[in-house]
């Protein structure tokens, strides 16, 4: 009984190529990938590397670090997964926790005396914050001069413990002894960042180090 049999047409794969087959290939693939636009090579490579890592974290979701799930927006559901699976919290609500804090500490660092004449100093710093951002263009802070939460002295939430600096002053001092002297910040108004100098008293390795400064 004699039965017929149709093989497949070839479809280019099933044969191994030759040297110059593969050659040839990879100049026309290269090619046609060159002749796409940037964005469309951007785009393309970045959807590949997102597939990767989620292939990657669906293996083992310790795998890949928070930085790199966090800065790629394609791994979106596998971030908001990885914050679920080792409880941290999102952006506003570590927003809300740090501000009712620091809400509390200014509370706990307000002494009752001239508690009146406190209420009206920053009331008005904060007009003259206002004044100063429209006259200048940029952000100014209200800086408590000794710390509330320093790491060896804290300050009280009272006039006599607030400056008016830039937003950029007050961001890089954080709560560190440095701005504490009378008007010092007005040196640095022209720099892009405070300098080393100011800090180096505050360095436990440094011979400019001392225990007891306070300002």
């Amino acid at each position: 009984m004699n039965s017929s049999v149709s093989l497949p047409a070839w479809d280019g794969v099933s044969r191994v190529l030759t040297a110059t087959e593969r050659k040839l290939a990879r100049i026309k693939a290269k090619e046609e990938w060159n002749a796409l636009p940037k964005e469309q090579q951007v785009a393309i490579e970045n959807a590949a590397y997102d597939e990767k890592c989620k292939a990657r974290y669906r293996k083992d979701p310790d795998s890949l670090s928070r930085r790199l799930l966090c800065s790629r927006p394609g791994l979106a559901a596998e971030y908001a997964d990885w914050k679920a699976r080792n409880g941290i919290v999102n952006v506003e609500e570590r927003r809300k926790t740090e501000a009712t804090r620091r809400y509390f500490t200014q509370v706990r660092h307000t002494p009752k005396w001239d508690l009146e004449l406190d209420q009206l100093a920053w009331r008005e710093l904060r007009s003259l914050r206002k004044a100063r951002e429209k006259a200048t263009g940029i952000k100014w802070a209200i800086d408590h001069i000794i710390p509330l939460r320093g790491y060896r002295v804290s300050g009280l939430h009272t006039a006599l413990n607030w400056q008016l600096i830039p937003s950029w002053m007050n961001n890089q001092k954080l709560n560190r002894l440095v701005l504490t002297k009378h008007d010092e910040w007005i040196a640095f108004l022209n720099h892009d960042w405070l300098p080393c100098d100011i800090f180096r008293t505050n360095w436990r390795s440094s011979p400019y180090y001392d225990p007891y400064r306070v300002g």
